[in-house]
């Protein structure tokens, strides 16, 4: 019996992580990473190009890090939080909640790598109108 609540718990996380459809969750992450509030932050090469952008994780894994999404032109990279190396910016996301007509994500952006790294706190709540979805209302903090 244990073994079989067991398997019923995963099988509804993994419900709630990865219920939505592939589409669903790239055009949400998508239109974070393009939120015209963050476009300040984002680091810039020496010639006024945008740098790459990281979204950092532990595990389990809110968002599959199989998404494609971009920013500039340049696709986002996945990184595991252990791996040490140093990049301009990242986003760690706290919260990656889809349901069938609504969202909510929660992400902090780690910008400016000089010391002290600047943190901008990023809520954003969405609606889905067709197969689209919009930003209903955002709320960017700087910490």
């Amino acid at each position: 019996m244990r073994k079989y609540a067991i398997a019923f718990l995963f099988l509804l996380a993994s419900t709630f992580t990865f219920g939505q459809s592939k589409q669903d969750q790239t055009q949400i992450l998508q239109k974070c990473i393009d939120l015209p509030e963050l476009r300040t932050y984002y680091p810039l090469d020496q010639d006024g190009n945008l740098k790459q952008v990281y979204i950092k994780f532990w595990h389990p894994m809110l968002i599959p890090s199989d998404l494609i999404v971009s920013l500039g032109g340049k696709a986002l990279k996945f990184q595991v939080m252990s791996e040490n190396k140093r990049v301009d910016a990242y986003l760690i996301f706290k919260i990656f909640k889809i349901d069938s007509e609504s969202a909510n994500v929660t992400f902090d952006l780690f910008y400016d790598g000089s010391a002290p790294i600047q943190i901008a706190q990023v809520n954003i709540e969405f609606f889905k109108t067709g197969n689209n979805w919009e930003i209903k209302d955002s709320n960017l903090i700087k910490i």
